[in-house]
């Protein structure tokens, strides 16, 4: 049933049939009707894309898990070039089994009244509209840090959806503003989010809060959250490389498996509803530098995440369940973050500790009974309504408890 779902919601039209794309008052996406999370790379790879074995670097990516990913260039005026790069990694990845958020970088910013904009905007709408493998278009990025006006954004937000009503429009914003800064670029668009790379050194660079440790992730996925009033989706850019880990100006450094999983899973816990992995042709060792793509980080990191959330998993179709209705609380500790979903007969339980020391952590208004700790190979049992455990500080455990039969 499981694996029946994921594929349902991982089904790809025949070339040239378009689809249309929604917002759940989930917040989740609908893809024709099918519910569907998120997880991309930013930006995606280039179409002729080889693992070091040789084979289609896209199908591995979809085959281990991966939804999603962005397309275009980095930046600069949108040409013909763009055209036929961003239709050939529309190809691939329709072929590949994958969904595209298109790039159009400036073209959405459109002063009222200049004809030559809209009109270029509206050009490369029609082109791609109808691409099976389209799932949104991306607008401007970081307009409030860029100090973008807002009307340009406002006008072409207006015309890409009269152009096309079927997909919605994502704006991504750095980790800066305020929430009141940030509300006032709502009127352009229908999903937002928030870019945020913690790892560093020293730690926390690219934050302008307080918190520089990992667990600003979800401060920043709070924040987010805060800016619609909890009614648009959030989809967050986690890192995998940046600026500020990069040489020579910053030493090398990338996520391990572990802070990548503890950054994942706090930004699902608070609430994002997809997530971005940013830039895997970047900052690349030697090994990887003739592929153009950070295999090495795909290897010891991406490939064992997406074992665990990406669409062939169990946790794939939790992720997009509603959340639980039951009264569990815990004790124990003050900053550890969870989440209840409830699928297929079971109560699943996300939960992710911050930075403060260990601690033994209580879930009670759990089910009675066996108490399954998902990608760790050991069982809990739970009695008189709880359990414990032992949290280290960004520890992650996923809970999978059997809900009793209702008669």
């Amino acid at each position: 049933m499981l694996v029946c779902l994921a594929a349902t919601a991982m089904r790809i039209p025949s070339q040239g049939q378009a689809t249309k794309v929604t917002v759940g008052k989930d917040l989740f996406l609908r893809v024709d009707g099918q519910p569907f999370f998120v997880i991309a790379f930013s930006p995606g790879p280039p179409p002729g894309l080889k693992t070091p074995d040789g084979r289609d670097g896209w199908t591995v990516m979809r085959a281990a898990g991966l939804t999603a990913l962005r397309s275009g260039r980095w930046s600069g005026p949108w040409t013909r070039e763009d055209d036929a790069y961003v239709q050939a990694q529309l190809d691939a990845a329709a072929k590949a089994g994958l969904r595209v958020i298109i790039n159009l970088r400036h073209l959405p910013r459109v002063p009222p009244g200049n004809e030559k904009a809209a009109a270029h905007l509206w050009a490369v709408i029609k082109r791609f509209r109808e691409h099976p493998a389209l799932l949104a278009w991306k607008s401007q990025d970081e307009p409030e840090w860029g100090k973008a006006t807002i009307e340009p954004l406002v006008e072409g937000y207006r015309i890409i959806k009269e152009t096309d009503p079927n997909h919605p429009v994502h704006i991504n914003q750095a980790p800066r503003g305020t929430i009141t800064s940030l509300r006032r670029y709502s009127p352009a668009y229908d999903i937002t989010g928030c870019d945020i790379y913690p790892v560093s050194i020293p730690p926390g660079l690219h934050s302008d809060l307080p918190n520089k440790n990992l667990s600003v992730v979800g401060d920043y996925t709070e924040r987010m959250i805060k800016v619609d009033r909890g009614r648009k989706p959030v989809w967050m850019v986690l890192q995998v490389t940046w600026s500020g880990a990069t040489p020579p100006r910053r030493p090398r450094i990338f996520p391990t498996l572990r802070q990548e999983r503890y950054m994942t899973y706090q930004a699902i816990i608070n609430g994002a509803k997809g997530l971005y992995f940013f830039n895997m042709f970047g900052n690349l060792e030697p090994k990887d530098q003739p592929y153009g793509w950070n295999w090495t980080f795909w290897r010891k990191v991406m490939k064992p995440l997406l074992a665990e959330i990406g669409w062939k998993s169990e946790l794939h179709p939790v992720l997009l369940a509603p959340v639980s209705k039951r009264k569990v609380k815990m004790s124990g500790a003050d900053d550890v973050e969870f989440l209840c979903k409830e699928h297929d007969g079971s109560l699943y339980l996300l939960a992710a500790k911050r930075e403060s020391r260990a601690a033994k952590v209580r879930f009670s208004g759990v089910p009675d009974g066996q108490v399954a700790v998902l990608f760790e190979k050991r069982s809990l049992r739970s009695r008189d309504n709880a359990f414990s455990d032992r949290f280290e500080p960004n520890d992650v455990h996923i809970y999978r408890m059997k809900l009793p039969t209702r008669l």
